[in-house]
């Protein structure tokens, strides 16, 4: 009986975390944060600076706005389609595909970054830990995983 007992609240609490509802207030902060942590971490790696950074929207993207600028740099969301005409005006623009996971406490990601055209240069993975108390992401971990980039 103590074990059906443990069971069944252990499959109520991972049920209420997998359930967990994120606001979208919540997933827009954190996608920002996300892309903000990575244009830094770009610029102190390689002095590298983006005017203007394609962003996918992709099926695994969630319905969210993001800001139209972080920091310096233009921030246009927009699907492969839309990225291929606008690059047909630029084509040294930056197109980055961004998967995550936002969480209450922590949230993942994976910016695929892609340039000149379609070429895949670098994957940059960033973790951050919401601040509950001045209601921020903080960044805990940037890693680039380095492919045809120099």
């Amino acid at each position: 009986m103590t074990k059906l007992l443990t069971l069944l609240i252990s499959i109520t609490i991972c049920h209420n975390a997998i359930g967990q509802s994120i606001s979208r207030a919540m997933q827009e902060k954190a996608y920002a944060q996300a892309i903000k942590e990575f244009l830094t971490a770009t610029h102190k790696r390689d002095a590298s600076v983006f005017d203007t950074l394609l962003v996918g929207r992709h099926p695994d993207f969630p319905a969210i706005s993001l800001p139209a600028r972080i920091g310096n740099t233009t921030i246009l969301l927009c699907t492969t389609q839309q990225a291929d005409s606008i690059r047909k005006r630029n084509e040294k623009l930056a197109f980055v595909n961004i998967v995550g996971t936002v969480a209450a406490d922590n949230s993942r990601f994976l910016l695929v970054t892609f340039y000149p055209g379609y070429v895949h240069q670098y994957d940059c993975k960033i973790d951050l830990r919401y601040n509950s108390r001045n209601h921020t992401y903080q960044s805990v971990f940037v890693d680039f995983k380095n492919y045809a980039y120099k």
